[in-house]
């Protein structure tokens, strides 16, 4: 039992009790106020609005008892709302009031005070719980914020000094145990928890320090290897305004029209729960499209997850018929993105699933990640299968699996990216690690990564997770790394595997931070990325691990997504911080498209945007801070330029097929540079490549690119020159894909035709995309100079070097193979001359084993040797003793032969006399001895005598017979012995 422990100075006491008061004082811009607590232990507890008995012990009086380590806790079982009250009497009337002291649970973060009103009274009635809610009441602050207090230090509240009897406390809102605003059912965290209360009074002002002036801030790209950097233009919190429980995905259909979806699945019976969709012109132009998101499921999606693949395979939670139960269902499944496949036209869309809610009695849930498959344009969804799922049990309170203080959340809220550069889908997703009751919480977050090829179309089998440096575990039940920025201290971009969670390791996650048993939570946690042309770089934005609200959002790049090393690039700084749930980029200029973005983009986000900001103690930005939509730009050294802008090109195909302009009938192109990353691709007169970007029809598959007078901000005119990159390596390959700005769509052509067709990465049905091969979008471009007017000859010889061209890329090819083929044979060596290395090893192994055994038998038989000799020693010892058996037993023999001859031949001696004792007068002088005839005398003692005698030879005679059996025994076992080692 802890100490109590009196909280503030004798002299402070000494002044309340004798009713003093000090004079009013007042800060100013030289001077802050000083501030005395008073003696806790004067401090009573007066009313409660809501208690949790069930907690740590989770009582008001808990706040008064001067341990860190018990709180108060709102009754969050009932699920008592907000605000949460509780009033202390001072003891007496106490001047100068002006501060309130509250110390957060130590525990755990959850509940911690967000934003509360303060009340103080001196009406007698504040101190009776019966009458102290009619009591008077004075507002000291109202709606006052209180920032994340991650280092759980006493937080002193300042308000103008009066005279007090009682205090009051309103908690209005609160931070979740990850500092969040929301919580994970989508609403505000009201659950409010205290661990010590106490008050102050003024006693005076002092100078305040002085502030040391700050150095002028440089803007400077940060010193990374990819020599880029990037800036907020402006921060927009008016456009983006219709959030949801999931970052919004925006796409582009079959016909071109514009679509984003985003999802909800909130927990309680009658929450709401829904696949939602908007239709529109682009992100700024769009609405509701309430004819998609009234059909099938869409509306309500509690029976499509509950009967799929996850919600078969889940466990509703204890009280889910419980009207009031936190969870009602069994599975929570949101539609995440959606992908339109080339062949059919069909819909994809990876899904994420909440399951098997209080796995451990602690009001969480496993998560998971399946696909679906819609055949009419969204109306109608079938939950396919898994596709990624958690490495350990998602079986309910499975302590086999979590033998100990923690376990593994599973494995969800994916973030897609289409990289038809290399031909695979990556899915970017997030693991927890949670504390088990009674401190059960969110408290470490990991992010991984998996791909499948495209040509796959999603399906179960084909995932393959990221895990210690290779594609390398199935994304069904496979191990996963953590990945991580690349430092000096970590270049390879991962946890290494021996530093990963293992639930059979002892103790809580942040016990497990200590001993470095566990990494903490990644940077890059739930980061979704887009490729930036105009650095030619993969960039990302993940959540940061700061969730206060207080903390930049950071940007990450990488050239290469097979090899996931990730590189700070820079952040936000002072012009916008957050603690962001979901977001996503756009690019500036089509507004449709989050997959290729240029210098400039949009970075939007929904729900912890940006902390919200406190004009004295009011929020004065209301509930902006769900919704923020970032203007950004970023810069580089070097920016990414594939082709020259002074020179002319031809754009052949990997059929051999070769763009020509059929006006001037010339091949030549000249690619002009927008300084944004794109670039308008010009025929000979100067007219641009491009298509109708006023309409949906300018993005429709099959859409025909015309000849236009060139506008550089008609985005339609806007084309990516984007690279491809071998499928193993990562590495470009010197050919790309020319991508229209407007549509998102690559130009493809062959013999017949030239149209923009959706990208593809396989070969595949043409009907609905106009082109079905992959090799008739993948183009070569060829720096031509002027194109010669006239002259065979020159032709002749431009066909050689095209032919000549081909060759060598053709020996390269088979130089390549060759090499593969080589490493593949050294490899082989390799591993056979390890296996002969070991084979080798284990021989010498047994070779050592059988000498020491050999070594063994011959010190075993020495040992046999001494013991066979002493053996003999002893049976010639028992021969002795047998001989000298044999000897007394004949003396017996002879001694029986004595004793059997007639008992007249040798008389025994007689009685011995009586001893001539004094006898009493009338006395018999001896009346033991009666008179006895002689012959009975004779007759008695020869039959004693024979009895004797006959008892001694059977004495003797047994001895020797025991002497001689004993003797025999042992000279067999001798023997015995003799003949099992000859």
């Amino acid at each position: 039992m802890k100490s109590r422990r009196i909280i503030g100075g004798a002299s402070v006491v000494a002044l309340a009790l004798a009713g003093l008061s000090l004079p009013a004082v007042a800060a100013d811009e030289e001077y802050e106020l000083t501030y005395e607590a008073i003696n806790q232990s004067t401090i009573k507890a007066v009313y409660v609005s809501s208690e949790a008995t069930y907690e740590n012990p989770g009582t008001i009086d808990s706040t008064l008892d001067g341990n860190n380590e018990t709180f108060w806790h709102s009754d969050w079982k009932a699920g008592a709302p907000a605000p949460h009250e509780l009033i202390y009497d001072l003891g007496k009337n106490t001047t100068n009031v002006g501060r309130i002291s509250l110390t957060p649970r130590q525990d755990n973060l959850s509940g911690h005070a967000r934003v509360i009103n303060v009340y103080t009274s001196s009406d007698p009635k504040c101190s009776v719980k019966n009458t102290t809610l009619n009591a008077k009441w004075d507002k000291r602050l109202e709606e006052k914020g209180i920032s994340y207090n991650e280092d759980r230090t006493t937080i002193h509240v300042d308000f103008e000094q009066t005279t007090a009897h009682c205090v009051r406390i309103s908690f209005l809102k609160s931070w979740t145990s990850s500092g969040n605003e929301i919580d994970h059912r989508g609403m505000e965290f009201t659950d409010s928890s205290l661990a010590e209360f106490n008050v102050s009074i003024v006693t005076g002002k002092q100078p305040k320090p002085k502030e040391e002036p700050r150095p002028p801030v440089e803007k400077v790209i940060p010193n990374n290897i990819f020599k880029a950097g990037i800036d907020v233009t402006s921060v927009d919190r008016k456009t983006w305004k219709t959030p949801s429980d999931t970052p919004a995905w925006p796409y582009l259909d079959k016909d071109g029209s514009f679509h984003y979806v985003h999802a909800a699945a909130l927990y309680k019976k009658n929450d709401p729960r829904h696949w939602q969709f908007y239709k529109g012109q682009n992100m700024d132009h769009m609405f509701y499209d309430g004819e998609l998101n009234n059909s099938g499921t869409n509306a309500n999606t509690t029976v499509i997850c509950n009967n799929s693949v996850t919600g078969k395979e889940s466990t509703y939670s204890p009280n889910h018929n419980d009207p009031n139960a936190s969870h009602s269902e069994k599975n929570y499944c949101d539609l995440i993105n959606v992908w339109v496949d080339p062949d059919t036209g069909d819909w994809y869309g990876l899904v994420h699933n909440e399951f098997t809610p209080s796995p451990f009695g602690d009001g969480y849930h496993y998560d998971g990640i399946d696909y679906a498959v819609s055949k009419d344009q969204g109306k109608s969804w079938t939950i396919e299968d898994h596709v990624i799922t958690s490495p350990y049990s998602t079986e309910r309170n499975d302590t086999t699996e979590f033998p100990h203080q923690t376990y593994h959340y599973g494995d969800g809220d994916p973030r897609l990216y289409v990289d038809y550069a290399s031909g695979y889908f990556y899915v970017f997703y997030g693991s927890r690690i949670l504390n088990k009751p009674p401190y059960a919480a969110w408290v470490a977050f990991h992010e991984h990564v998996a791909r499948a090829p495209i040509s796959e179309k999603m399906a179960k089998g084909s995932w393959q997770k990221w895990y210690n440096g290779q594609w390398s575990e199935p994304g069904i039940k496979g191990k996963e790394s953590n990945i991580l920025p690349v430092t000096e201290e970590n270049p390879n971009g991962y946890t290494p595997i021996d530093k990963e969670y293992n639930p059979k390791t002892q103790g809580y996650v942040q016990n497990q931070f200590q001993t470095d048993q566990i990494p903490k939570t990644s940077p890059l946690f739930v980061m979704d990325i887009s490729y930036n042309a105009y650095l030619g770089l993969y960039i990302g934005q993940p959540q940061n691990p700061d969730q206060s609200g207080n903390a930049s959002q950071e940007f990450y790049a990488t050239d290469n997504l097979a090899t996931q090393k990730w590189i700070k690039i820079g952040d936000t700084g002072e012009k916008y911080k957050s603690a962001s749930w979901y977001r996503w980029f756009l690019d500036t200029a089509n507004k449709t498209n989050s997959a290729i973005v240029g210098k400039d983009f949009r970075g939007y986000c929904s729900f912890g945007c940006a902390k919200p900001l406190y004009s004295g103690n009011r929020l004065i930005n209301g509930a902006e801070w769900n919704t923020s939509l970032l203007n950004l730009t970023v810069d580089a050294e070097n920016p990414y330029k594939p082709v020259e802008s002074d020179i002319s090109y031809t754009i052949t195909n990997s059929q051999g097929n070769t763009l020509k302009d059929q006006t001037t009938n010339t091949e030549a192109w000249t690619f002009k540079y927008l300084d944004d990353g794109s670039y308008m691709i010009l025929n000979k007169d100067g007219k641009a490549l491009g298509v109708d970007s006023s309409s949906d029809a300018g993005r429709a598959w099959t859409t025909k690119p015309t000849l236009l007078d060139a506008k550089k901000e008609d985005v339609g005119q806007q084309w990516f020159i984007v690279p491809t990159t071998d499928k193993t390596s990562g590495e470009r390959n010197g050919k790309f894909r020319l991508i229209n700005r407007y549509s998102g769509h690559a130009l493809g052509f062959n013999d017949a035709t030239i149209i923009i067709t959706p990208q593809r990465s396989w070969d595949g049905d043409a009907k609905l995309s106009g082109l079905g091969a992959e090799k008739e979008q993948i183009i070569t471009l060829t720096a031509a100079g002027e194109k010669p007017k006239t002259g065979n000859e020159d032709l002749k010889k431009i066909e050689k070097l095209e032919a000549d061209k081909a060759e060598l890329e053709k020996k390269l090819d088979q130089a390549t193979k060759d090499k593969e083929v080589a490493l593949t044979k050294k490899k082989e060596a390799e591993d056979a001359a390890q296996k002969a290395k070991e084979s080798l090893t284990k021989i010498n192994d047994e070779l050592a084993k059988l000498q020491k055994e050999y070594e063994k038998a011959i010190d075993g038989k020495e040992a046999l040797k001494t013991k066979i000799d002493t053996l003999n020693k002893q049976r010639q010892n028992l021969e002795n003793q047998i001989n000298t058996a044999k000897t007394e037993l004949e003396k017996a023999k002879k001694q029986l032969e004595e004793a059997k001859k007639d008992p007249k031949e040798n008389p025994q001696p007689g009685p011995k006399p009586v001893d001539p004792t004094p006898v009493p007068p009338g006395e018999d002088p001896s009346p033991q001895v009666k008179d006895v005839p002689q012959d009975k005398v004779d007759t008695k003692i020869t039959a004693d005598t024979k009895a004797e005698s006959k008892g001694l030879a059977k004495t003797g005679l047994s001895l020797g017979i025991i002497t001689a059996l004993a003797a025999l025994c042992i000279i067999g076992g001798t023997t015995a012995i003799r003949r099992r080692n000859n």
